[in-house]
């Protein structure tokens, strides 16, 4: 029997295809020892064994879909019951116990343990479990706390001024957009044991325009990565009589949400460690992923949904913006609460709002309502949106942060689940 301590349990560590070691980690804290040393040993001596396939699966969902998942799935026989014992045992926190899996040394996935998918069966000494990156938190992270918002778990350096005038203090109170994601992204604990936090990886090419009155005007135009935030709108607004209303967004989770369709992205934690935050329907030429003859194992088109007739987009509980006929059908409707205007240029130690939204081509610029509209009805409206497009490939290189290209057309996956010991890919995409 497996003394009470810190395992590290290699369930697999064997060349599945070619000369590519696939390699899978199993850790759990026995005693709840956080800090000691972790003891590194393998299942099959204590009756532990891979059962079926390896199982990771990326996705989101195609109306909802601003906070990408990654999962893995797998299921192990326990022969001598030794993970049973371990599971049910109260010297276990089961929210602590994790799998790692690499290729060769390249970390492919790390996630933790779902507790409720825990299923047992000691008669078939079988133990089936999901693993998945812990974006609970941000749902479960308060912007608020006694009527003030809570900023602490964005870090001591994250300020807030409540000064009524924006430029009271150039200094105070702003941040890169970039920096903001990346701080919400790092919101959970780090685990016992792991000291790196969340990378995160951006990619958001729209441009952005300030006209500055003056004779003659100052224009400025600058890209995402030098865009501001005002910090205190991320939570709230002044009122006309200059009243604080803290805004709908009661977690960080809806937080990042609102950001991520503000900026057309999709969002979220891939795996442990690693979160994205990526532009969701304009093809972005370094993450294109060509699928060959070669490759192709199997392909399908399908309809799938009703078209879009009409689509609200909310800010501060007003319509920012609508497009189509309103309907009362819930498979043709949709709202989406966004933010007014929270962003912010600098020019001369001074931060200016944003006039107009520009398309990484440059070729027209709008205020912010009617660029927004423009893009998300252009996604939503379109008759191709009602097909959903099926591939099946050899090799497991393609994840969600990839666009697909076959025979000259664009697809953005919006699920991928990548079978570890089969080396294939099914993949479910729509257009671009």
């Amino acid at each position: 029997m497996l003394d009470k301590n810190k395992y590290h349990i290699k369930i697999l560590d064997t060349p599945l295809h070619r000369d590519v070691n696939t390699k899978v980690v199993l850790s759990v804290d026995y005693n709840n020892t956080i800090g000691s040393a972790w003891t590194t040993i393998s299942g099959a001596d204590y009756g532990i064994y891979l059962q079926g396939d390896i199982v990771i699966t990326e996705k989101f969902e195609l109306n909802e879909f601003w906070l990408a998942q990654g999962e893995a799935s797998l299921t192990l026989i326990d022969s001598n019951g030794e993970l049973t014992t371990i599971l049910h045992s109260n010297l276990t926190d089961l929210d602590t116990i994790y799998i790692s899996i690499y290729q060769d040394t390249t970390l492919l996935y790390r996630g933790f343990l779902d507790p409720s998918s825990v299923d047992c069966k000691p008669l078939g000494r079988l133990v089936k479990f999901d693993f998945r990156p812990r974006s609970h938190y941000l749902n479960e992270t308060d912007t608020y706390i006694a009527d003030l918002i809570n900023t602490t778990p964005l870090g001591p350096d994250f300020d807030i001024d409540y000064n009524f005038n924006d430029h009271a203090d150039p200094d105070n109170d702003y941040n890169l957009v970039s920096d903001v994601i990346t701080r919400i992204f790092n919101i959970p604990p780090l685990p016992p044991d792991i000291v790196s936090g969340v990378t995160v990886e951006i990619e958001q090419n729209w441009k952005y325009k300030t006209v500055i009155g003056g004779s003659p005007p100052t224009t400025i135009q600058k890209n995402f990565s030098d865009l501001y935030v005002l910090n205190r709108y991320l939570f709230g607004r002044y009122d006309g009589a200059g009243v604080w209303v803290p805004n709908e967004y009661t977690n960080y989770g809806q937080i990042i949400k609102a950001l991520a369709f503000d900026f057309g992205c999709f969002a979220g934690y891939l795996s442990e460690g690693r979160a994205v935050f990526l532009q969701f329907s304009e093809i972005g030429n370094s993450r294109i992923f060509e699928i060959s003859q070669d490759q192709l194992i199997d392909h399908e088109k399908m309809i799938t949904r009703p078209k879009l007739q009409y689509l609200k987009l909310v800010a501060d509980s007003t319509i920012f913006a609508e497009v189509g006929t309103p309907t009362s059908i819930q498979s043709k409707y949709l709202e989406y609460r966004i933010y007014a205007n929270i962003y912010r240029l600098t020019n001369s130690g001074k931060y200016w709002n944003i006039n107009y939204y520009l398309p990484a081509s440059e070729a027209y610029q709008l205020v912010k309502e009617s660029f927004l509209s423009n893009y998300w009805s252009a996604y939503f409206f379109r008759t191709k949106q009602q097909f959903e497009v099926t591939f099946e490939i050899n090799g497991i290189d393609l994840d969600l942060t990839r666009q697909i290209l076959y025979e000259g057309e664009y697809f953005q996956p919006c699920e991928i689940t990548r079978n570890i010991t089969k080396n294939t890919t099914s993949v479910r995409a729509i257009y671009l």
